[in-house]
């Protein structure tokens, strides 16, 4: 064997190492920006969750946010209009969060499904119809477009005072 030959597995060898390298590291990078993807739709989700997590602890702002959902005219309170504009606010301004992340396919489909399909529910009572008209300036014009094609779908708002456990068409 010659010097040639033995520079020649060299080159070979390094190349096969930087070939691995470069593997390697695309690997870390597809796995670190699935991570941080998870981590933006976790915290998305915590967000939303948060309007819950009040209702859950706060019978008086359940209380709005069941009246307010009727229509803002049950709300007789400016203070009342203001928690429950702040509510949605809260629920919506991650919801356009999550739909610019989608668009640019930083979201996956499992994840924009999941959390659109509780906010769409919301687009189909009076209260929010009443909120998106006095403050659909506040967010982006692609997401006003979006929530205009919502709307126009007629999404179903359903309330509990009208579910029946007992009905069939509940258990189903």
């Amino acid at each position: 064997m010659n010097w040639d030959s033995i520079a020649a597995i060299a080159e070979l060898l390094g190349a096969a190492g930087v070939i691995a390298s470069l593997v390697y590291l695309a690997i870390q990078v597809n796995s670190s920006s699935k991570q941080a993807r998870l981590v933006a739709v976790q915290s998305l989700q915590a967000q939303m969750n948060n309007v819950w997590t009040q209702m859950s602890a706060d019978e008086r702002v359940a209380d709005i946010l069941s009246r307010g959902s009727r229509g803002v005219a049950n709300l007789e309170l400016e203070t009342d209009r203001l928690r429950f504009s702040a509510l949605y606010l809260s629920l919506f301004r991650p919801y356009e969060e999550l739909f610019h992340s989608w668009k640019n396919g930083l979201v996956d489909d499992w994840a924009w499904e999941s959390l659109t399909n509780q906010c769409q529910s919301h687009m189909g009572n009076q209260g929010f119809r009443d909120w998106w008209n006095f403050r659909s300036d506040w967010f982006s014009k692609d997401f006003q477009d979006h929530i205009a094609e919502v709307l126009a779908k007629k999404p179903e708002y359903r309330r509990w005072d009208r579910h029946d456990p007992a009905s069939p068409a509940s258990r189903g």
